[in-house]
């Protein structure tokens, strides 16, 4: 399990490659705009997409964008809940909210299969909207959430600063 576990959060380390994305149908008015799309590989294999989009022509953390990983592996989600919390507080130190925060993720996450869609859209600052395969799984509602929750793939301090740069189209 706990190989799994670095897996999954190794994931988030190496991207290359692009797959042409397919936009959700109920974001297309508020997101429009493709700003990235990385293919994330861990020892040379393909785990996730990952896209971004924006409500502007640029990524600008205080407009409306969303995040989407389609994955090509498989992940329980124990193993997404542990290595998205290990990241946040890699980056970020450990803070007061962590644990209403990973309770938050906790409800909001699937297990995943190949094929299956997660969507972050980050409707303010403050509220990230979480999507599985189309479903609206959850709202999540803590400061700066958005720039500090979707950070783990689009900030300057992510393990990939130079994936995230190109997500946002840098």
């Amino acid at each position: 399990m706990y190989l799994i576990r670095i897996v999954a959060l190794t994931a988030l380390l190496v991207a290359q490659g692009s797959i042409a994305p397919a936009k959700p149908a109920n974001l297309v008015s508020a997101v429009p705009n493709l700003i990235g799309d990385v293919t994330v590989r861990w020892l040379g294999l393909p785990v996730y997409r990952a896209t971004l989009y924006a409500q502007e022509n640029r990524f600008d953390w205080n407009s409306r964008f969303a995040l989407e990983l389609t994955y090509v592996r498989g992940f329980d989600r124990d193993t997404l809940v542990w290595s998205t919390m290990q990241e946040l507080e890699r980056m970020e130190g450990r803070s007061g909210d962590h644990a209403a925060i990973r309770a938050s993720l906790s409800g909001c996450f699937r297990t995943v299969e190949s094929g299956d869609r997660f969507l972050a859209y980050a409707e303010t600052p403050d509220r990230v909207s979480l999507w599985f395969n189309g479903t609206k799984t959850c709202q999540m509602s803590h400061a700066s959430i958005s720039q500090r929750f979707l950070g783990i793939w689009l900030s300057d301090q992510s393990r990939m600063a130079s994936v995230s740069r190109k997500l946002r189209g840098q």
